[in-house]
């Protein structure tokens, strides 16, 4: 645990011991006390304090010993604790005092073979120190401290602590910098350095594997590389209890189209027996091959209970593992909300739990991986135009091997597509039948005499209705004039009529692409819709009337919904409503224009009547007598 003094804090930062007090009492440095005095741990400093100790190569300023346990302790240093311990065991039955014991100890009598052992005059004050550490803490008060000495010894013991931490800094890193890298940054960071090359790729080299992969590695790369994991009994485990699912490449050539291809085989084995199941060969597996293969296995030996397939994007599409979506619904009451549907994957339609393996844990579908090994060493190999799986397995001279396979194209030596399916064909038909295993759990047992032996009880029959089901892609879509859209067709059927502006989930055939599934938003099936069923034919009068047929129907179909069957008399609308209100009084201009008041008149003037003069109206009046009124 490294430790730095406030006096050396401050003569790195300049500033008084006070105030590095102040600072560490605010900001709440963590500190340990060692006699009185408190030393703060340099790890748990800010970064700028951290920083200015390394430049100064103050790092490692008190280092405080750690107590080390009996069981901690290396061979050399348990046997000599041992040794102590014996001394100390003859010292208590002996009943004899420190001085005395010590007297008859060294001249033999108490036990020559432990005296040969010591080598040495026993001391008094040795034994006193022995009896007062193994009361205190037993026998790791008298284990020995060799390993943990303050003086170092072994792999980079002449680097100082800075120079272990720097090489740590720039090794530690997941940009995975070589060690000469780490030791020129090292060197250009520290200028006195006087370490060699050799001595810090030593200390390097030294570092835990764990340590280093922690750093380098991403996070499931570590833990699969070093965490543990439960292996698996399968003698717990049925027939058809787990499937597992994967791709995997072939390491040879085939000719496709005119074209050197490499395949791929998408397979289906069962954990219990290793047998073959299910499989389809590609050029490019997706999540159509994963169906394909699944399908020939469901059909043949019936449904499986859990599928633990691949971690792979083709497994984790929509149309394997389904999807979440946000769906707009109609109650009962036609009041339109929003919910979460969930449209199930293909797999988990037809009744099987879906399980994906972890990343980089090639041991949890090791099934499928010892498959693949034999498959390339028994069949790739004995194709003639084998590959290699890596640059190690490869054939030398890969410019000229492909060289020589497009001469043997040319030839007509590589095999054809409908070839190497035939091959495949038969291939797996002769692994489940006739490969002997040597697994602990199936030994001396072909997969197919492993897999007839672990039968279940009940075979689960897919359902044809099922199945049709899960052969399809879920999609979110909204009903329009000529049905719902997906995939530039459109799917329409008389059940949507109606229904326009609404969502539904459509559920397109992957085998026949002519039909779709309109469900709702439980999942329920509301009709089998077909595609393009309003594309011109070619005969106009046909197409006419059978559009019109449709909008006569949507129109009857519309006036059935809204049509009134609860109101026996016609609804009063708003304003008839407001006309038949009683007790209202109709407001007039005088009640809101205030009356004025005439002012008294002058004594004498009571009875005299005010002239008032004819207003001119200047728009309608002639030029002549509006020049005369404004001569006035």
């Amino acid at each position: 645990m490294k430790t730095v003094a406030t006096k050396e804090i401050a003569e790195v930062l300049d500033l008084s011991k006070k105030s590095i007090l102040e600072r560490a009492r605010k900001e709440h440095w963590q500190y340990m006390k060692k006699k009185g005095a408190m030393l703060w741990l340099c790890d748990k400093l800010p970064a700028e304090v951290q920083l200015a100790l390394i430049q100064r190569g103050k790092t490692l300023v008190s280092e405080t010993k750690e107590p080390v346990t009996f069981l901690q302790a290396t061979n050399k240093e348990r046997k000599k604790a041992a040794l102590t311990a014996g001394i100390i065991n003859f010292y208590k039955m002996s009943n004899l005092s420190v001085e005395n014991f010590c007297i008859a100890f060294n001249s033999g009598k108490i036990s020559a073979a432990y005296r040969a052992e010591y080598g040495k005059e026993l001391s008094n004050r040795t034994l006193y120190r022995w009896l007062k550490d193994f009361t205190d803490t037993g026998l790791s008060g008298i284990t020995p401290l060799y390993s943990k000495s303050g003086k170092e010894s072994g792999t980079g013991s002449s680097l100082t602590a800075t120079e272990k931490e720097m090489l740590q800094f720039f090794y530690l890193d997941y940009n995975k910098r070589s060690i000469r890298h780490c030791f020129l940054s090292m060197k250009a960071n520290i200028k006195e350095s006087k370490a060699t090359y050799a001595t810090c790729r030593r200390y390097l080299k030294s570092l835990p594997e764990a340590m280093v992969d922690f750093y380098q590695l991403s996070q499931e790369a570590f833990e699969a590389k070093h965490f543990p994991y439960i292996e698996r009994d399968k003698k717990l485990l049925k027939a058809m209890d787990q499937v597992q699912g994967d791709h995997h490449r072939l390491d040879r050539v085939v000719m496709h189209n005119g074209k050197l291809v490499i395949p791929w085989i998408t397979t289906f084995a069962d954990v219990r027996s290793g047998a073959i199941l299910g499989w389809c060969v590609s050029i490019n597996p997706n999540s159509q091959t994963i169906l394909a293969a699944y399908y020939m296995m469901i059909m043949r030996f019936g449904i499986p209970e859990m599928v633990h397939v691949d971690n792979g994007k083709d497994y984790k599409g929509k149309t394997i593992k389904g999807q979440k979506i946000k769906m707009k619904a109609v109650d009962k009451d036609g009041i339109e909300h929003e919910e979460e549907v969930i449209i199930t994957g293909a797999i988990v339609t037809c009744g099987s739990r879906l399980q994906y393996a972890r990343a980089y844990h090639g041991q949890s579908k090791g099934v499928q991986e010892r498959f693949y090994k034999i498959l390339e060493e028994y069949y790739s190999k004995n194709t003639g135009n084998y590959i290699g799986s890596n640059t190690a397995a490869r054939v030398d001279e890969q410019k000229l091997y492909w060289r020589a396979m497009k001469g043997k194209a040319k030839r007509n030596d590589v095999g054809s597509w409908e070839d190497f399916i035939k091959e495949i064909t038969y291939w797996v038909n002769w692994y489940n039948t006739e490969w002997v295993s040597k697994a602990k759990d199936r030994e001396g047992l072909t997969p197919e005499q492993a897999f007839i032996q672990n039968m279940p009880e009940a075979i689960r029959k897919p359902d044809p209705a099922t199945v049709q089901l899960a052969l399809t892609r879920g999609e979110l879509r909204t009903v329009r004039e000529n049905g719902v859209s997906v995939g530039g067709a459109d799917y329409w059927a008389e059940e949507l009529i109606g229904l326009t502006g609404q969502q539904v989930i459509v559920r397109v055939n992957l085998t026949n692409r002519n039909e779709a599934l309109i469900c709702n938003n439980k999942g329920q099936l509301l009709c089998k819709a077909y595609a393009d069923v309003f594309m011109e034919t070619g005969n106009m009068e046909k197409d006419n009337e059978f559009v019109n047929r449709v909008r006569r129907d949507i129109r009857q179909k519309v006036k059935e919904q809204s049509r009134l069957t609860h109101l026996t008399t016609k609804p009063k609308n708003m304003l008839e409503i407001a006309m038949e209100a009683t007790g209202v009084e109709i407001p007039r201009v005088e009640q809101y224009i205030p009356q004025i008041e005439e002012e008294p008149k002058a004594a004498g003037a009571e009875d005299r009547q005010i002239t008032k003069g004819k207003y001119q109206n200047y728009f309608n009046i002639d030029e002549e007598a509006f020049i005369c009124a404004t001569d006035k």
